[in-house]
């Protein structure tokens, strides 16, 4: 920490390097070779799929030679269970979801060797991926971290752990059963607090077994070496042990298992059979530098399953991908078909949890914060919350942050009154405008908590420039941990500041500096309570400083404190509280508002809050709901003035007005000037023109002829009403005389015609008797039936006669 520790931390590590082989001799950081030889040897179910997945992999590397060199990219789904000890989120073993992310993007990493990443190395795209479930096995949403409180487990809460049967802590098959997910369906990572007993430091960082049908399957790891940010050691905070870990779990060995000389290392001859069983990775002893003398020659440093330091690992061979895709596609195949990484609903909002207030509540006033996540596969840009306070009307709270798929964000609500005594919070979350998810059950979330009468303390910490060295915690008097903070920056000297409630009781307050020399070059720190008493306080200067630690006994006092106002009694502090129109369909819509105003004001249907259509195609200003089609057109007949979008126009006729009336008809009889044509229209008159419309001249017969000239006075008009009847008839040849009796006085011209058409005979009659007229017929005519006319060839002339 200081200038004169430069000297000793060189000595230290020029001494580790000289020890490194017996230290790795003494001390794994893997016991995954330590609880496969102990199953493989003790359990029928792990050796009966252990000689499975040495089968299906020798049939591999037989098949090798036909197999492709593009493969389909394989999906594994993961559960994590984060094993604490009741700590909160955040303390120790109970690691952030930002850690367990950050964990699983980094085992992405460096399995597909994603460029410009850690995982950007010398080795091959395994092309394996893991997600986090995002279902549970009943078929609901879930962010595939699963938190449990394991300190009831025999062994746990002291001792974490043990790995397998053969190291110190709980027992391995009880915790893992106290939270577990089908092994078929999920690969199971549990985060715990320790292995065998190492307090999270030094010595076994985790271990995994190869393919086997029991609780026990998957993967165990320390919290201190799991993800990329959070609560991580130095030497663990490149996620390498997680990735080392589910190489065992796909069926790799360490490179140097059963290599422990330089002999082994140049006399192996069947890379198959002997070492690793890779040969594509060089044969090895454990190796703990990525630089400098090795045991054996060729050691493949870089490779993740040695022990070199995370900064210099980075790759798989591809003789290890085709072992572990092996591995996946035969002995846990199962895990191919799951449905674990395929989320139940694209938009599904859940209420995680309240993270502020605690069970206990010190001050009459809240502000509450609630954890909303993103179950969904797509992003969710704005959404509501509904906070009910112990029954009371609910407040809504609009907001207009964004949640990316699988993540989570933190929302204040805002500030509450209440009075002291026990409270209930009730969250419902809903998308905009209170439209509901694709996933209801998780939308609520209850809290209940209590304003109790304690006191509230501030803690204040200014370290030194080794920062880095101070960490601090306040204990009650079972020895759980109320508050704590550090290490911090170094070379910061601005206050950390710290506050919360505590509840009535004693308290111990520890400062420590993990180099023993106190905060000598300008640190100090102190304890406020409420009423802003100096509960403990310390001040260091160089020479004269606190060691390692630092302890001060305190008390916290029933104290009433003060909260805000809420003088309407609706829960909310009046100076937080926004009045105005809380739906986001309204024109003054107030995202900020926390109370309805009851005022909101809508845009014209078709049309946004500025006035402007909402739909406008042809651009005209009118909306396209409020257009007309019609002819607009004004000559046309069927114009329409209030047509705003052409459609068909229809016209009046050449020289006619719309009502099909002439516009030019000097005598009105209807046809139009233009269509006019002068002609006789006497039908009588020789020159009759049927398509006449005016009159003009008309010629005419003269008397006694037709208008061809013919005479007309041997031939009778007979009138359609006259009556005649012809005699004898049938007529004889040998008679002579055929008589006519009509009631014409017109003397009657008698044509007979035959059938053909042939005119046989013709005569005009000789009066009679009254009303008879008689007909001499000199010549004898054929026997048969033939055509008198009488006058004309009209067909009420013709009578038909028979002649024998």
């Amino acid at each position: 920490m200081r200038l004169f520790h430069f000297l000793s931390i060189t000595l230290t590590f020029t001494l580790s390097v000289g020890v490194s082989s017996f230290a790795l001799a003494q001390t794994s950081t893997c016991a995954s070779t330590d609880v496969h030889e102990e199953a493989l040897a003790n359990s029928t179910e792990y050796q009966r799929s252990f000689f499975a997945l040495q089968d299906a992999i020798e049939t591999m590397r037989q098949n090798r030679d036909q197999s492709s060199n593009v493969n389909e990219v394989l999906t594994v789904p993961v559960v994590v269970h984060i094993m604490h000890t009741g700590v909160a989120i955040g303390t120790r073993e109970n690691i952030t979801e930002e850690q367990v992310l950050s964990a699983i993007e980094g085992l992405n990493e460096d399995f597909r060797k994603v460029a410009g990443t850690n995982g950007d190395g010398l080795g091959v795209d395994v092309e394996v991926e893991f997600c986090l479930a995002a279902r549970t096995p009943e078929g609901e949403p879930t962010n595939g971290i699963i938190r449990v409180d394991a300190s009831s487990v025999t062994n746990y809460y002291e001792q974490g752990i043990k790995s397998g049967n053969i190291g110190e802590g709980a027992d391995e098959t009880e915790l893992k059963s106290f939270s577990v997910w089908p092994r078929a369906e999920y690969l199971n990572i549990w985060v715990v607090s320790e292995i065998d007993d190492n307090e999270a430091g030094g010595g076994t960082q985790g271990f995994a077994y190869f393919p086997f049908d029991d609780v026990r399957d998957g993967i165990t790891i320390l919290y201190n070496a799991f993800g990329k940010v959070g609560n991580l050691k130095t030497y663990t905070d490149l996620n390498r042990t997680i990735t080392h870990e589910v190489g065992h779990s796909l069926g790799l060995y360490h490179t140097f298992y059963n290599t422990n000389s330089t002999t082994q290392c140049n006399n192996e001859t069947n890379c198959e059979t002997q070492g690793d069983q890779v040969c594509d990775t060089p044969a090895t002893t454990a190796n703990s530098l990525c630089s400098g003398s090795t045991n054996c020659p060729d050691a493949q440093v870089e490779n993740y399953m040695d022990y070199t330091d995370e900064n210099c690992r980075n790759t798989f061979t591809q003789g290890q991908a085709d072992r572990m895709r092996t591995t996946l596609s035969t002995s846990r195949a199962s895990l191919l078909e799951s449905l674990g990484c395929t989320p139940v609903a694209e938009i599904d909002l859940a209420a995680v949890s309240f993270k502020n207030p605690g069970i206990k509540q010190c001050t009459p006033e809240v502000e509450p914060e609630l954890e909303i996540q993103n179950l969904g596969t797509l992003t969710v840009y704005n959404f509501e919350v509904l906070l009910t306070i112990d029954d009371n009307t609910p407040i809504r709270v609009m907001f207009t942050d964004s949640i990316q798929p699988g993540t989570s964000i933190i929302v204040t609500l805002p500030s509450i009154s209440v009075p002291y005594g026990p409270h209930s919070l009730e969250a419902y979350v809903t998308l905009e405008s209170g439209e509901l998810d694709g996933w209801n059950a998780n939308d609520v979330v209850s809290h209940a908590f209590e304003v109790e009468e304690s006191d509230f303390w501030t803690i204040a910490v200014s370290p030194d420039v080794f920062a880095g060295e101070t960490t601090w915690a306040l204990v009650d008097s079972n020895n759980v941990t109320i508050m704590s903070g550090g290490p911090y920056e170094n070379n910061t000297s601005a206050p950390y500041i710290q506050s919360g409630c505590v509840s009535v009781g004693c308290y111990e307050l520890t400062v420590y500096d993990s180099a023993g020399d106190g905060m000598q070059f300008g640190g100090s720190y102190s304890l406020l309570s409420a009423n802003g008493e100096v509960l403990a306080e310390g001040s260091d200067t160089y020479g004269d400083h606190f060691g390692y630690e630092e302890v001060s006994q305190v008390c916290a006092l029933p104290l009433q404190l003060d909260g805000c106002d809420d003088l309407n009694g609706n829960n909310i502090c009046d100076n937080v509280e926004v009045y105005g129109c809380q739906e986001s369909s309204a024109c003054n819509y107030n995202p900020e508002s926390n109370i309805s105003d009851d005022n909101c004001t809508y845009a014209e249907n078709g049309y946004d809050c500025e006035g402007n259509c909402i739909e406008d195609l042809d651009g005209d200003g009118i909306c396209d709901m409020n257009e007309i089609l019609g002819c607009t057109d004004y000559i046309a007949c069927d114009y329409n003035p209030e047509a705003t979008d052409q459609g068909k126009c229809t016209y009046a006729l050449e020289n006619y007005d719309c009502e099909g009336n002439c516009i030019e008809d000097q005598d009105s009889d209807g046809i139009c000037d233009q269509y006019e044509i002068v002609g006789c229209t006497d039908s009588s008159a020789c020159n009759f023109d049927s398509e006449a419309t005016d009159q003009g001249d008309c010629t005419y017969a003269e008397e006694n002829f037709d208008c061809d000239g013919n005479s007309t006075v041997d031939s009778i008009d007979l009138i359609e009403n006259d009556t005649f009847t012809i005699y004898p008839n049938p007529y004889s040849n040998e008679n002579g005389k055929l008589f006519i009796k009509t009631t014409s006085s017109e003397i009657i011209h008698l044509r007979i015609v035959g059938t053909d058409g042939r005119l046989v005979w013709e005569g005009d009659g000789t009066p009679y008797t009254d009303g008879t007229q008689l007909f001499i017929i000199n010549e004898s005519i054929s026997p048969g039936t033939y055509i008198a006319h009488l006058g004309s060839l009209n067909p009420f002339s013709a009578i038909p006669l028979m002649i024998r």
